[in-house]
């Protein structure tokens, strides 16, 4: 257990579905060291151990709507719900971005691939759902249960939401060269382009121009800034623009 790496521990973060992990944990971690505070984490769409934990009796819960199905459990079991308020400090809960965002970051610095009901401990700690200020602390990572596709959508929004994909349209003459033009401006930033469109039928825009869209990788904001600065040079207008 990770006692004996960090014995020095003063909290612990553990996913809550029907309470059997958290439950368990608790148990060895009181055991071994009391005062430990254990927080069990919920999504806050799922959260029927919050919701029993306050009621003070099991509390069935209705309208799951989380993307961690691994702990989206309508009620906990009987038991470890009179272990858990017994055992427990707390049960935090944590927003559906708050899980991608973690997600993404364990993927992108840790290389680890946990799906959204395990990192829900370490999202608690991210997101300041828990106190964990001067304080050593640990959060169980449970489950790597995580379909591709969906993987692939939590990367692209962050990478949207961090500035490092970036969606450009401006208008520019339709003409031979034009979009040459942008293209060979887009090269001298330092952008890559990841798609491109015209559209050429917008009623609202004049016959000898077209709409032009943009999907671009940029490796930081002064790529960005300097590819306007080109822009505006040669008297183009584009804008930054969320689809």
């Amino acid at each position: 257990m990770f006692l004996e790496e960090l014995p020095e521990v003063d909290v612990v973060a553990i996913p809550v579905g029907g309470g059997g992990l958290s439950t368990g944990i608790a148990i060895a971690i009181k055991q071994q060291k009391p005062e430990v505070d254990i927080y069990g984490v919920e999504a806050a769409s799922a959260a029927s151990m919050k919701a029993s934990l306050e009621a003070g009796r099991v509390k069935k819960v209705e309208g799951l709507d989380t993307v961690c199905d691994g702990i989206a459990v309508k009620q906990p079991g009987r038991l470890t719900f009179n272990i858990a308020r017994n055992l427990l400090t707390n049960v935090a809960t944590v927003k559906e971005l708050e899980v991608t965002r973690t997600l993404f970051l364990l993927l992108e610095r840790a290389k680890i691939v946990v799906e959204p009901a395990g990192c829900v401990g370490l999202a608690a700690f991210q997101h300041g759902h828990i106190d964990i200020k001067e304080k050593n602390a640990v959060a169980v990572l449970s489950g790597g249960n995580i379909d591709m596709s969906f993987m692939s959508r939590v990367v692209e929004k962050e990478l949207f939401r961090l500035g490092r994909n970036v969606r450009i349209k401006g208008v520019i003459l339709d003409r031979v060269g034009s979009l040459n033009q942008v293209l060979t401006m887009v090269a001298e930033s330092g952008v890559s382009v990841i798609e491109i469109v015209q559209d050429r039928f917008d009623p609202d825009i004049a016959p000898n121009k077209n709409e032009l869209k943009m999907v671009l990788e940029v490796p930081d904001e002064s790529a960005v800034k300097n590819l306007f600065r080109l822009f505006k040079k040669a008297s183009l207008e584009f804008e930054i623009y969320d689809d």
